[in-house]
């Protein structure tokens, strides 16, 4: 299959799933990110574990000022 047709096909796949919500026939893109997910949290939980090694590493950070 030449190039710009499969890429038409990707395209539409993506828009159905994208645009239109359709998850039967739609693809969605998850990258490689996602094999890195082990579990769901809600957004606040995220936000606060991000906060808090955020936190640990900058209490740690004055070894490296001069």
């Amino acid at each position: 299959m030449p190039d710009d047709e499969l890429e038409a096909l990707a395209t539409g796949a993506l828009r159905l799933a994208v645009q239109e919500g359709d998850n039967e026939k739609g693809c969605f893109l998850a990258g490689q990110v996602a094999s890195m997910v082990k579990e769901v949290q809600p957004a606040a939980e995220i936000i606060r574990d991000v906060i808090s090694g955020a936190e640990t590493v900058l209490k740690g950070a004055s070894k490296w000022i001069g």
